[in-house]
């Protein structure tokens, strides 16, 4: 998760209504604060990482009830591959 963990996380969205969002988190890792917010705000997430091993395990770990708010890409070429307004969040 991140430094500071979920107290973090929640004080860097306490002036945001994240509730059923759609949010794009670029430099995802494993996927702490994406599993957490889609766990918590039922958010629906697409995490992107450079690094292939990160997407693989970011994948395997998110739970059966969460697959269809969470999903982890790689992005090896510095464009993110989705249309303007996809998201509500970056």
């Amino acid at each position: 998760m991140s430094e500071g963990g979920t107290k973090a996380i929640e004080e860097m969205f306490d002036q945001i209504s994240v509730f059923s969002k759609r949010a794009l988190d670029i430099g995802c890792g494993l996927g702490g604060i994406a599993l957490y917010l889609a766990e918590k705000y039922g958010m629906h997430i697409t995490g992107m990482e450079a690094n292939p091993w990160m997407v693989e395990e970011a994948q395997r770990r998110i739970p059966p009830h969460l697959k269809e708010n969470l999903s982890y890409i790689g992005v090896y070429d510095n464009r993110i591959p989705f249309n303007d307004h996809h998201f509500d969040l970056i």
